[in-house]
């Protein structure tokens, strides 16, 4: 088990996995960011552009009440624009079909896992094919992805969804009585 080459198989598959959990969380963040953007940006509009609202807000004689109902008719006019459908399609799309690969890089990931079929010359031809095929399906999501913007904020927070926990190695766990598992990080 303690073949380098295995070692490096099992961190590519690893990378692959984590990127591919992260993308889906990422993915499903942005999408539901941009649902709630969407419909509270028609709920103003249209909240804010009924007849009695507006003469209520110029009757206040407010310089906010004011600058309220002249930027309302710009917001209607810029929603198509701004266009939240077609970011959330793009968004649940991606989302999609990185979930749809998860299945897959799980069960390599638990074929790694299994200690007894580890590095054997045929264990590892295997493995290198079913992690081109994994990295064939990558390729084939990543296409929409120059089309998302990047939102440190729902990054950061979809890197925190994502437990790393489920790919540490095996030669990272050291099993204790009881089943408890504890994780060695210094190697």
């Amino acid at each position: 088990m303690e073949n380098a080459e295995w070692k490096h198989l099992v961190l590519d598959v690893r990378t692959r996995a984590l990127e591919i959990e992260a993308m889906a969380a990422y993915a499903a963040r942005l999408a539901r960011r941009f649902t709630r953007r969407d419909r509270l940006t028609k709920w103003v509009v249209a909240a804010a552009s009924c007849a009695p609202f507006v003469v209520k807000l110029r009757d206040t004689s407010l310089s906010a009440a004011t600058w309220l109902t002249s930027t309302i008719p710009l917001l209607a006019v810029a929603l198509p624009f701004i266009d939240y459908g077609s970011r959330i399609k793009t968004a649940t799309s991606i989302h999609e079909k990185h979930a749809s690969l998860l299945p897959q890089v799980r069960d390599i990931w638990r074929n790694v896992r299994d200690e007894s079929i580890a590095s054997t010359p045929e264990n590892m031809q295997r493995l290198r094919e079913r992690l081109r095929e994994l990295e064939q399906g990558i390729a084939a999501a990543g296409h929409e992805k120059p089309l998302l913007p990047d939102v440190p904020s729902a990054r950061r927070a979809a890197e925190k969804d994502v437990n790393t926990t489920q790919y540490t190695p095996p030669w990272e766990e050291r099993r204790y009585g009881g089943g408890a598992t504890v994780v060695n990080y210094r190697t």
